[in-house]
């Protein structure tokens, strides 16, 4: 064998062929490497054998190497050397004589296997200055023992292993390099952003924000996501170190401009507000939803594609909304309601500085205002009778109703507000709400909604100078947001009152005159607390006014004669969502009221009137969607007087002493349904139950359709029954037969109406409106006179034996508040007959014929709006069968607020005209007919803090 490769030289077999001096000298060596074997000088051979293989490395010498070795005994040293041969020698013949040779010397040596993942590690033995021994997988010949064994590879984290020896044995060694990393931070947006080595056509090595490892060096990341311009980063990774970058993707985008024509509408992007009208928005490319709403208009909304760097328009006309709970007790749009509606805006009443809720509403289609120089009340459509004190009107502040629980009157000037800052918008349902409010709710309800949590107004105080020499003061303040928070304010009023000629009482010098006789003074308290679904209200208003009047002919204008009224109550109200198609609302209240009236007589003395009832109640409320188009709200309500008591004095002591308690019980639903794209049913139902004398149950149920034929186009044909239950004052009072006496017996008044009433619009803001009604009254409670003598009369409450029949037609035509400006004009004609509708008695203080014209607009000063209104009433029948005169009333009004500054201002004339204006008196007084105020002044100052 060693003959056959002495044959070949080194250069010959070299892996490559060295330069032309090494090789000559490598074959030199190898020569005397050949010549020193055959003459056995081994050490000599193996000498020059190595040199040989150092200058021109080659398999020939390899193997040569390891027989020098062999012959020498060191065994170790062969077999590290055939291992080498056989791993460079290509031909498998000579490869198997590489392994025999290793198998023949294999039991004279300690062999170590060692392998290494990933394979190519570079080994080292022992000591690494010695040298490297190979690269895995190898096997080496080592002396016995211990030994370390050291692993190596560029990237990886350098290992070692100790291993023991023994001769004819074989060792295994393997180890898992780890490799040398570092690591990258990535924070920024957008989140969910791809992040790829180099380019992006590979798998994504992590995602944005995020933490990659990687190996140490420069690194290129790319990142990117859909929608967003993709961008690079050089990263220079640090071996075990940690490397933080910030990214910021810039989004993809083009511009959206949105215009509409009123101002301030709030622009939502899917579902995330990004500004107000007009506005200019810079949106990330693709597909998304905007919406566009404002308080009081439908909202708008409408899919939009973006393109990259382009410029797209929305031009947009909101349509003027009107929302209101009173009609359904369940917020909903005016034209959705079951009933005829009218809602009276805050901006509205900011515009033409209305002070009280019987100003505000005042020229609303269907309505007329009384005023006894005592109590102001409302008439519905021909139906306010003289001395009934409205309590045939429900009057409600934010759903809670504040009628009295003596004679149900319903409180609409001072006696309810002091003024109207508190308030967002007063709402009008026309019609019987006994179905969802049960009595006093006979032919309207009026409600009073106050502030939303998020228009609640911050620290301000206001003085209010008006006429009848009046003067109002007011201060409040709120903290907090929607989600929690609270609201107070104090408003206080006091007047001097004005003079009045009474012609009834002009029978000699001075008679009739009375100077400063209506002084009055009033005051409201109004708190609000808020957290999450619960709201806690209290509300307490008090009045003290002299009777002007001589009324229940007391002494004509002596200043002993007052009425004072104090109304009160607390409310906590429980509110939360029960899911996607359910809401529950749930209140607890406590109410008082408490009055006294003093009644001064020539002879008799001071008589004094004395009223106290205290009262509570509970009432759930749910409503359910169980499926699409079908709404069903389930109610009821308990309510307890658990102090109430009626009495009336005579300078020789008591002349009533009567504690008439009572609880009622009721329930009520509302089921509606939506029967088709053009057709809304409801139907509204409510029992009560009252203890209080022989009343017992009552029910009463309502019908509606409401049809849409067109998207401008709503048709409402409306249907009831609604009750009155005789109050505490008509079944006990009495004053020992000096004005009144007891009844005998009292029922129930009942109404049956009919209603129709057509809406068209014809265009975003302006909509007209036609509606024709008929209501036929039963069981009519009445004032009649059953004695009188020298001009004394006794009177006494009874039932009217006739029916009682209204019936009328209302136009109005109105453009919606929008950009400053509005304008409504509204007609009404109406006959009321007790008995026969066509041949029948007109019925007192009912005008046959109505209209109004409101309007508003920006004046030319700027932040400034000017304001008119314009009534006209026809006469009215008073008790004393005479008849009042035409009444025009105009009134004026400017208001604006300083620029950049937290003061609003008003001003302006009421009755500019001083038309003499007079409304019919009651039984109680000698006058028929009573004056009403003329031409006055105000003027309001509100400044904020």
């Amino acid at each position: 064998m060693l003959l056959l490769l002495a044959l070949a030289g080194p250069v010959a077999l070299a892996q490559q062929a060295p330069p032309g001096d090494l090789a000559e000298e490598a074959d030199l060596h190898f020569e005397r490497a050949a010549d020193a074997y055959r003459r056995r000088d081994y050490d000599e051979a193996l000498e020059h054998l190595l040199l040989s293989n150092r200058l021109a490395p080659n398999r020939n010498v390899v193997f040569n190497i390891a027989r020098t070795y062999e012959q020498l005994g060191q065994f170790d040293s062969a077999f590290r050397y055939y291992n080498d041969y056989v791993r460079m020698e290509d031909d498998p013949e000579l490869q198997a004589e590489g392994r025999e040779a290793m198998s023949r010397i294999a039991a004279r040596v300690a062999l170590v296997t060692i392998e290494a993942a990933p394979v190519g590690a570079t080994v080292y033995i022992d000591r690494e200055d010695l040298g490297a021994r190979g690269v895995t997988p190898l096997t080496l010949a080592l002396p016995p023992g211990e030994h370390t064994v050291f692993v190596k590879q560029e990237g990886y984290h350098p290992t070692q292993a100790r291993t023991s020896l023994a001769v004819g044995g074989t060792a295994e060694v393997s180890v898992v390099l780890v490799p040398i990393r570092g690591q990258v931070e990535l924070s920024g947006e957008p989140a969910g952003a791809r992040v790829f080595l180099g380019d992006t056509d590979g798998t994504p090595v992590g995602e944005l924000p995020g933490t990659l490892t990687l190996a140490p060096g420069p690194q290129l990341l790319v990142i990117e996501k859909d929608g967003y311009r993709t961008a690079r980063e050089l990263v220079e990774v640090e071996a075990d170190g940690l490397v933080q970058r910030a990214i910021a993707l810039e989004e993809l985008s083009g511009t959206l401009v949105v215009d509409a024509a009123e101002r301030g509408a709030l622009i939502e992007v899917d579902g995330v507000p990004e500004g107000f009208t007009p506005a200019v928005l810079d949106l990330p490319v693709g597909a998304h939803q905007v919406r566009i709403s404002k308080p009081g208009f439908r909202t708008f909304e409408q899919d939009i594609e973006i393109n990259t760097d382009e410029r797209s328009a929305l031009s947009v006309r909101l349509r003027s909304q009107q929302e209101l709970s009173a009609a359904s007790r369940d917020l909903r749009r005016a034209e959705d309601a079951p009933a005829s509606v009218s809602i009276i805006t805050g901006a509205e009443l900011r515009a033409f500085g209305y002070q009280e809720v019987y100003d505000a509403v005042a020229g609303t289609r269907g309505l007329y205002t009384t005023n006894d120089l005592t109590y102001q009340y409302l008439g519905f459509r021909g139906f306010g009778r003289p001395g009934d004190y409205g309590n045939r009107v429900l009057v409600t502040v934010d759903g809670h109703t504040l009628n009295d629980d003596q004679i149900g009157a319903s409180y609409v000037g001072s006696d309810l507000m002091v003024d109207l800052h508190d308030v967002e918008q007063i709402e009008i349902v026309r019609g019987p709400g006994s179905a969802l409010y049960g009595s006093n709710a006979f032919f309207g309800v009026i409600n009073v909604v106050t502030r939303e949590r998020d228009s609640a107004l911050g620290p301000h105080a206001v003085v209010t100078a008006d006429g009848g020499r009046t003067l109002r003061t007011r201060a409040g303040a709120s903290v907090g947001d929607a989600q929690r928070g609270a609201s107070v304010s104090a408003a206080g009023m006091v007047s001097q009152g004005r003079d009045y000629a009474f012609e009834a009482y002009e029978e000699g010098d001075g008679e009739g005159v009375v100077n400063d006789a209506d002084r009055t003074r009033a005051w409201t308290l109004h708190g609000k607390a808020w957290l999450g679904d619960w709201t806690a209200q209290a509300f307490y208003t008090g009045r003290m006014k002299q009777v002007p009047t001589g009324a229940f002919e007391t002494i004509l204008g002596d200043p002993r004669a007052t009425s004072d009224d104090h109304r009160s109550f607390a409310e906590l109200r429980y509110t939360p969502s029960l899911g996607p198609r359910a809401n529950l609302s749930a209140r607890a209240y406590v109410d008082r009221y408490r009055f006294v009236g003093d009644f001064p007589y020539e002879d008799e003395g001071l008589y004094r009137d004395r009223w106290q009832g205290t009262w509570a109640g509970v009432e759930p409320r749910v409503r359910l969607s169980p499926v699409e188009r079908l709404d069903i709200t389930a109610g009821v309500e308990a309510r307890f007087n658990f102090l109430a008591e009626l009495d009336s004095y005579s300078p020789d002591g008591p002349l009533l002493e009567e504690e008439p308690r009572q609880a009622v019980i009721s329930a009520y639903g509302v089921v509606e349904a939506q029967a088709a794209r053009w057709l809304r049913a409801s139907a509204e139902a409510r029992y009560d139950y009252f203890t209080l004398e022989d009343i017992g149950g009552t029910f009463n149920p309502r019908l509606a359709a409401i049809l849409q034929p067109g998207e401008d186009d709503v048709l409402k044909v409306l249907g009831g029954t609604a009750f009155r239950a005789p109050s505490p004052y008509e079944l006990f009072y009495n004053d020992g037969g000096l004005t009144q006496v007891r009844p005998a017996k009292l029922e129930p008044e009942r109404v049956r109406t009919a209603e129709l009433e057509y809406t068209r619009r014809f265009t975003e803001v302006i909509s007209g409106t036609a509606a024709a009604y008929f209501n036929q009254i039963l069981s009519l409670v009445d004032t009649e006179v059953v004695a009188e003598e020298d001009d004394e009369v006794v009177l006494r409450f009874t039932n009217v034996e006739d029916r009682v029949h209204t019936g009328g037609v209302e136009l109005e035509l109105r453009r919606d508040w929008r950009q400053g400006a509005m304008i409504a004009a509204q007609g009404s004609l109406q006959r009321t007959r007790v008995g026969d509708w066509l041949g029948g008695e007109y019925l007192t203080n009912s005008p046959w014929a109505l209209a109004a014209l409101k309007a508003a607009a920006p004046a030319p000063l700027p932040g400034t709006t000017v304001a008119t209104r314009v009534q006209v009433g026809s006469p009215r029948l008073t008790t004393q069968d005479t008849w009042t005169g035409w009444a025009v009333i105009w009134d004026v009004t400017l208001t604006g607020a300083l620029p950049e500054q937290p003061v609003e201002y008003g001003f302006g004339v009421r009755n500019l005209l001083d038309w003499d204006v007079t409304h019919p008196g009651g039984y109680d007084l000698l006058q028929a007919e009573l004056p009403q105020p003329g031409r006055s002044l105000f003027a309001t100052v509100k400044v904020g803090f």
